[in-house]
């Protein structure tokens, strides 16, 4: 868990927002080799999408509602993209790597993320740091540390976005996604010992 004394909630997701950039342009660089490395990019994709929306949904969004006029329509948008993000996810998990479906899917998955970082950065943020106080910002860095760590690390497009059910379910889905994630490691690590 990190902790932000000098910084806030805004610099924090944009933070995460560089770091699933980052992966995204590994992934477009490695995506014409052959055999395709990818795989373990797209896990990686997919936790950090999967972590940073559970924390959006559970801390920013009410955040906009409470504090933005219009902040309810700006985050019923936010989860609707949000929503479209995580079935693409969960379809990207259920294709075959090795068919072209699942590059298309992730390219398209990539354009979607881009598109929402964008609005966010651009325009909901500055609006929340002219609107909300910079000591509240920053005591909200800490609740969006708290939440990462329980957050979901794979997609979840039927489980609840607004709280407070999120805040339920979010915890209980995060363990169960980690406790998957932990078995997958081991299975993965003995393959490796064994070949």
């Amino acid at each position: 868990m990190n902790d932000h004394p000098e910084g806030d909630v805004l610099e924090l997701l944009v933070e995460d927002h560089a770091a699933v950039e980052a992966l995204f342009a590994r992934f477009e660089r490695r995506a014409a080799e052959v055999p395709n490395p990818n795989l373990d990019v797209v896990r990686d994709i997919t936790r950090e999408l999967s972590v940073h929306a559970a924390v959006e949904e559970q801390v920013l969004y009410p955040l906009m509602r409470e504090a933005l006029p219009g902040g309810g329509e700006l985050a019923d948008h936010g989860i609707e993209e949000h929503q479209e993000i995580k079935e693409r996810l969960a379809a990207i998990e259920a294709l075959d790597p090795a068919d072209e479906a699942w590059a298309r899917e992730v390219m398209a998955l990539i354009a979607d993320v881009r598109h929402h970082v964008r609005e966010e950065e651009d325009e909901q943020f500055p609006r929340l740091r002219a609107a909300v106080p910079s000591d509240r910002l920053t005591e909200l860095a800490r609740t969006v540390d708290r939440a990462k760590a329980v957050a979901p690390t794979r997609p979840h497009p039927r489980a609840p976005s607004t709280p407070p059910a999120n805040r339920v379910v979010g915890p209980v889905a995060g363990l169960i996604d980690r406790v998957r994630d932990g078995a997958r490691q081991a299975v993965e690590e003995a393959d490796e010992r064994d070949d």
